[in-house]
């Protein structure tokens, strides 16, 4: 799993066309052009397992087999260290260095619905991403040059203490810095160049009908159904700080919500979706241990992600004919995906933490001109929505939150 694997993240258009009460289709005829920003905050952690904030970075620590495979010139002397004292050769290190990395992603999504009768909308909504990834270095425990001089002196050899001597002084003058990192990445385990990423691409293209199931004035229901189409770029296995915009198969959604008016402005809504994700198979890394997953070895995984289920409860007061106020919690739940490739412990390290859960607030407001279009107070049909998506506690699933911001006419 790569270093920025957990950051996929998703858009999500549900109930996008519903309006106020959560029930409300277009009437026949009558379209809608919806555009939506989506905006997060800084991304540098997430939570774990057991629902603890981690940052986002990995260790490497440079000891003896790496520096003798980084570094030509002190290989054999390395190899002569390790035939005359193995527990020194097993001490020596140049010292622990970090790599940390941080995220930001905006999505720009693009709809268009339609009402093919009063009670029945179909619709479709396809994003664009752009994300920036840096990836930092720092040092994070010094070298153990001492101790490991004192272990080769209790052999009484002093041309090997002479030896040990003369590759400590040669590796105080090699620079560990990006570019000695860029060399153990790109030699040893084979990945392109780390550092500032930036990534522009389509994700996976919704479309979907919602069918409204009552025609009571002050509570209804309704259904939403289809499918998630694979139009998302999918990450590069060589590329450490590369994001998914997508997940290279098709998921298919089934969901069902309703509100009630609970008085003359307020209404109450509430839905439930449950999204089957079909199997797929793509060329991955081939992690071999679970706390240090970079891997020099690729291979084609068959994968089964996790059915995900969304669940979402509202409250919209209408402050007046054109500015409504909005608050909400969503929880958001994936189960555990599967892995399947000839690397039986592979498949477990990548599907391990792949479970999630996220519980979050949602604030907003919209100021539209519906109901002034209907009185003929205002030429156009259209809205304005602004939100704050606030994650308040999750598992494992990248630490953020969200603004969005939506347009929609009516024509």
């Amino acid at each position: 799993m790569k270093l920025l694997h957990k950051l996929v993240l998703t858009y999500i258009i549900s109930s996008t066309y519903a309006f106020a009460a959560y029930y409300n289709t277009l009437p026949k005829g009558v379209r809608v052009l919806d555009y939506r920003n989506i905006t997060t905050t800084r991304i540098n952690s997430s939570y774990n397992q057991s629902q603890q904030v981690t940052p986002y970075k990995y260790s490497i620590d440079l000891n003896a087999d790496l520096i003798a495979q980084v570094d030509p010139l002190i290989r054999d002397e390395m190899e002569t260290i390790k035939a005359i004292s193995p527990n020194a050769y097993n001490m020596f290190s140049v010292g622990e260095y970090g790599i940390e990395a941080d995220a930001a992603v905006n999505v720009n999504v693009f709809g268009l619905g339609w009402g093919i009768t009063d009670q029945l909308t179909v619709y479709f909504g396809v994003p664009f991403y752009r994300t920036e990834v840096d990836v930092l270095y720092k040092r994070i425990k010094g070298d153990n040059h001492s101790a490991t001089a004192e272990e080769l002196h209790k052999m009484g050899r002093d041309d090997i203490d002479g030896l040990y001597q003369g590759a400590v002084d040669y590796l105080s003058n090699v620079n560990i810095d990006a570019p000695f990192f860029q060399s153990i990445l790109v030699d040893e385990f084979n990945y392109k160049p780390v550092g500032r990423w930036v990534g522009h691409d389509f994700g996976d293209t919704e479309v979907g009908a919602i069918y409204r199931l009552t025609n009571l004035k002050d509570r209804g229901a309704a259904i939403q159904f289809g499918a998630v189409l694979p139009t998302g770029y999918v990450e590069d296995p060589s590329i450490i700080q590369d994001i998914s915009f997508g997940d290279g198969q098709m998921d298919l959604f089934f969901e069902v919500g309703g509100g009630i008016f609970i008085s003359r402005d307020t209404v109450i809504n509430s839905s439930i979706r449950y999204t089957h994700q079909l199997a797929g198979s793509r060329e991955m890394r081939v992690p071999e241990d679970e706390d240090f997953t970079l891997s020099d070895k690729t291979a084609e995984f068959e994968y089964k992600l996790g059915d995900k289920i969304d669940i979402i409860m509202n409250s919209e007061f209408a402050y007046n004919d054109w500015l409504e106020w909005r608050a909400g919690y969503e929880l958001n739940i994936t189960q555990e995906s599967k892995y399947f490739s000839e690397y039986a412990e592979a498949n477990r390290i990548l599907a391990s933490g792949t479970d999630t859960m996220a519980h979050n607030l949602r604030l907003g407001a919209t100021v539209s001109s519906i109901k002034l279009f209907q009185q003929k107070k205002f030429l156009l049909p259209a809205s304005i929505d602004f939100s704050i998506l606030h994650m308040l506690s999750g598992q494992n699933i990248p630490k953020m939150s969200r603004f969005e911001l939506q347009f929609r006419m009516f024509f």
